[in-house]
């Protein structure tokens, strides 16, 4: 452990914890690649998201998760002096964080704080704050938090980790963040696992929506195109709860669908589940308004499972007619035409279709050439800070 390089990753959330949604994932899935060749230290909060309770299973000082240590702490500790304190500690080569704006203000400031006073480099993963659609969304709030950063000049020594090009386009545009500090390098993926002997039913159709439950995520759309289908479809739904008005909208569209329809919602989804549950369905449902990876929807693919999704909005546009299908955002009619199309394939016709998955996915992820970028961004940020 002498011998390598340090990261110190500080996050609101991580596992256990089953609401953090795709940035718990991302953090997992880099130290599962990363863990061997760098001590890993992640400081993240003792519960999880829109809850106070503990998590069952830790104790205080370094937890063993994965391949990485990991120190959690209550609210009232996650702080510059805690941070700073680890810091002194570990003497870490560089710092990651997640987010930006609003996630600047509750404790990305005290990182950056901390981390300049001991001339150690942060880098930060957007993680989809933004983008477009996401900027959208409570605009006044985002663009006084975003003009407030960039007046203040408080990332004017961070480096960035874009992880789409509307992130490399937006980090100078809402940010001014200078493009010799901007690195494009996608999310670290997932390992395939693909599901065996699955069998689809003729004329019938499983459908899985996995995310949480937010206007973003356009589950009340999804829905409603299920809705209108007219043959025998079981619709599923995980996700945590995070916007219970817009539930109970969904829950009324729920009440309305017709017999040969049926939609439940199934809870949150463990994450030591996440990889396994798109496995037990014939297609993966997310019709999102706006997605910085979409974990969702590699894990589905990773698992053999096609996927509907939204086209323009996520990175996996590349997928229409390879290993799934896109749809324009709002397109009621040509979703509803995919997923009667999918409902109505015999066995033969579904796994003929499925077999490009692999290939796809093996293409997409590229995992080895992605492990080289990243290990050539960490070298250059440490060397040029």
């Amino acid at each position: 452990m002498e011998n390598k390089k340090s990261i110190l990753i500080i996050t609101g959330g991580y596992f256990p914890g089953v609401n953090f949604g795709g940035i718990a994932t991302s953090r997992y899935n880099f130290t599962e690649a990363f863990g061997d060749e760098y001590d890993i230290v992640i400081v993240t909060r003792n519960h999880d998201y829109k809850t106070s309770e503990p998590f069952k299973n830790i104790t205080d000082g370094y937890n063993q998760y994965g391949k990485a240590r990991v120190l959690y702490f209550p609210d009232q500790a996650f702080n510059g002096s805690t941070f700073g304190k680890i810091m002194d500690e570990l003497k870490p080569d560089i710092i990651y964080c997640s987010g930006t704006i609003t996630t600047f203000f509750h404790f990305n400031k005290d990182v950056i704080v901390e981390a300049r006073e001991r001339n150690i480099p942060v880098l930060i993963t957007p993680d989809g704050d933004v983008l477009d659609n996401a900027m959208r969304h409570k605009p006044a709030k985002k663009m006084g938090a975003a003009m407030a950063c960039r007046l203040g000049g408080v990332f004017k020594d961070v480096w960035f980790q874009a992880t789409t090009p509307g992130e490399v386009k937006n980090l100078p545009k809402y940010l001014g963040i200078k493009p010799e500090k901007i690195t494009l390098i996608p999310n670290m993926p997932c390992i395939f696992n693909p599901r065996t002997d699955y069998i689809k039913e003729d004329g019938n159709l499983k459908v899985v929506f996995a995310s949480r439950i937010h206007p973003i995520k356009n589950l009340l759309f999804a829905i409603e195109c299920i809705c209108q289908l007219k043959q025998n479809v079981i619709f599923d739904i995980f996700g945590s709860m995070e916007d219970e008005a817009y539930w109970e909208e969904c829950k009324k569209a729920i009440a309305k669908a017709p017999q040969n329809i049926t939609i439940t919602y199934k809870g949150r989804l463990d994450s030591s589940k996440a990889r396994e549950v798109a496995k037990d369905y014939d297609c993966f449902f997310l019709p999102t308004t706006t997605e910085n990876y979409g974990y969702a929807i590699e894990e589905a693919l990773i698992s053999g499972c096609p996927v509907i999704i939204t086209s323009g909005t996520t990175p996996w546009d590349d997928v229409h007619n390879v290993a799934g299908f896109t749809a324009e955002l709002g397109d009621i009619n040509s979703f509803v035409a995919i997923l009667g199309k999918i409902a109505d394939m015999n066995n033969v016709q579904y796994s003929t279709y499925c077999s490009d998955i692999r290939s796809y996915i093996e293409k997409k992820l590229s995992f080895e050439q992605l492990c080289e970028e990243y290990k050539k961004l960490f070298n250059k940020i440490i060397k040029n800070h």
